[in-house]
């Protein structure tokens, strides 16, 4: 196997963190960009490039980019409003000036930008409507990359990410309901966005190793049923006996609750329980022959116990 040279944004988090692991096993030269080079321990074959994308100074920007061969840009602001914009659109734009033509940037992005209200299923080419400031810098920093010309590039667009070290309020949320034997009664067509982190490490391996994906865009979920994932949650957690609660009826207490301020949750997270939009991955399945392996009977087994 070749050995490149390979930049990683977000390399601290899971998915940045699989990376790392995998792509140093196979002995390429890894380069990450952090705001701390203290969270890495010494590796010969890993170089840390002190940085924050927030207030990109170009130099240091053009250091990390320097001859690379792949680049993968995770790196994103979720949760502060204030820094959202200049590290998710700035902080892309200031990467995508510096970056040598031979590089092929693969960008993670997110199925968010999509207008979740004009249709049953999402496929690449639907309608972009961002419901909040988080997935409209997302779809400001694919711009970015897209109309760059000369330019290589692969976006990958993963709904929501479950993976076992990875923190999901959603998750957590569902969790609770089925150890307090409440159960939501939800209609067949309710579906889950959702796919596995190993999933996504596995896809963006074969994004940054595939010359055909170049100039492309895939999105990617494992979609299934609502009220199948929560069957295979209660298996795990061995709830019996659960009572039953109508789907719309937990809606208007979470809207309730969040309007009192009782919780911490968003418009996205009320609507997921009455989502019937499904993400169609059709496109990176059938040309790249991509194959889904996790599955979520696995997961939450793991999850569960991890969890107890």
């Amino acid at each position: 196997m070749k050995q490149l040279r390979i930049g990683i944004t977000g390399a601290f988090g899971f998915i940045g963190q699989e990376l790392v692991r995998l792509l140093s096993a196979q002995g390429h030269d890894l380069v990450l960009l952090s705001r701390s080079a203290k969270k890495l321990e010494h590796q010969s074959s890993v170089t840390v490039i002190e940085a924050d994308l927030s207030q990109p100074k170009p130099e240091v920007i053009a250091k990390f980019t320097h001859d690379l061969d792949v680049l993968y840009h995770l790196a994103a602001e979720l949760n502060n409003p204030l820094s959202m914009h200049a590290t998710n659109v700035v902080g892309t734009q200031a990467i995508v000036n510096t970056l040598p033509k031979k590089t092929t940037l693969v960008y993670l992005s997110s199925i968010g930008i999509f207008d979740f209200n004009q249709g049953n299923t999402i496929h690449e080419d639907s309608l972009f409507k961002p419901q909040n400031e988080y997935e409209k810098s997302k779809l400001a920093a694919e711009e970015i990359i897209r109309n760059k010309a000369g330019f290589k590039s692969v976006i990958l667009r993963p709904s929501i990410i479950l993976g076992q070290n990875m923190k999901s309020g959603l998750l957590e949320q569902l969790v609770r309901l089925c150890q307090k034997k409440l159960r939501l009664r939800v209609a067949p067509k309710v579906m889950a966005n959702f796919v596995l982190a190993t999933d996504v490490v596995d896809a963006l391996l074969l994004l940054g190793s595939t010359k055909k994906a170049i100039g492309q865009q895939y999105n990617f979920s494992h979609d299934l049923p609502l009220s199948q994932f929560l069957s295979f949650l209660e298996e795990e957690l061995k709830v019996k006996n659960s009572i039953p609660i109508p789907a719309r009826l937990f809606q208007q207490l979470l809207k309730f609750f969040r309007f009192i301020k009782l919780i911490s949750i968003s418009e996205d997270g009320v609507a997921f329980f009455s989502n019937t939009t499904k993400i169609s991955s059709n496109k990176i399945v059938t040309e790249l022959d991509f194959e889904f392996k996790a599955d979520y009977r696995s997961f939450l087994k793991e999850y569960v116990n991890c969890t107890r």
